[in-house]
């Protein structure tokens, strides 16, 4: 399939489809070969290059690279029962990519190990982003951690000037890390409704098994 989709969108937009499919044993596996698409998207210009695969057992990304306007997302990988998943974004407007973001963000990440429990990378920076009513001056974001808790874990979230509606956040700083056998969260916040300075560890001993000895230091103070 070659067209264009004129008169659909506000603006156009060349497109080009190859895919073939057949029945294996009953179920369908589908491949996409081609699909491209080119011009313009809400004013601003668009590209996009796919090519990937869907049978019995799991998808394959073997490419995807979306281009809006200031913002690229890239992506490849499969998931099936299991996924490896790898992914980026560079964009210095978001509201490339929806009307009611803004700001600029640059991070990547990946998706492995069993689909229902996997491990989950992030490493992710923003400035000046919004999204509806939520919006933050700065966000970085590194995070390393096993759903499957199997292996250790670990998350680092430093987010300034946050605001979301009936909160005011002027600074909160998140630390984690470890596994069942040993774990610690540290919290420190700053917000209109008053200063949190939590610390958390412990151990878990038979997954079901907390035992955790906390420190917490609240001091409220009027808005």
């Amino acid at each position: 399939f070659r067209g264009e989709l004129a008169g659909l969108l506000e603006d156009d937009l060349q497109v080009e489809l190859i895919a073939r499919g057949r029945l294996a044993g009953g179920s369908p596996e589908v491949k996409l070969e081609v699909f491209k698409a080119d011009g313009r998207l809400r004013g601003l210009p668009f590209s996009l290059d796919a090519q990937g695969a869907y049978g019995k057992e799991a998808a394959a990304i073997d490419r995807f690279i979306l281009v809006s306007g200031a913002a690229r997302l890239q992506a490849h990988g499969t998931i099936g029962k299991s996924a490896d998943i790898s992914w980026k974004i560079n964009s210095e407007d978001l509201a490339s990519l929806h009307p009611d973001a803004k700001g600029r963000v640059n991070g990547k990440g990946r998706l492995t190990g069993p689909a229902r429990r996997p491990r989950c990378q992030v490493d992710l920076h923003a400035k000046v982003v919004a999204f509806v009513d939520y919006q933050a001056a700065s966000l970085d974001l590194a995070a390393d951690v096993d759903l499957s808790g199997e292996d250790n874990s670990s998350i680092s979230l430093d987010l300034q000037g946050g605001m979301a509606p009936g909160v005011e956040i002027r600074k909160l700083d998140l630390e984690g890390h470890g596994g069942p056998d040993e774990h610690a969260f540290m919290l420190v916040a700053d917000t209109r409704q008053g200063m949190a300075d939590l610390e958390i560890r412990g151990k878990l001993q038979r997954r079901k098994d907390l035992r955790a000895v906390t420190r917490a230091a609240l001091g409220l103070r009027q808005a």
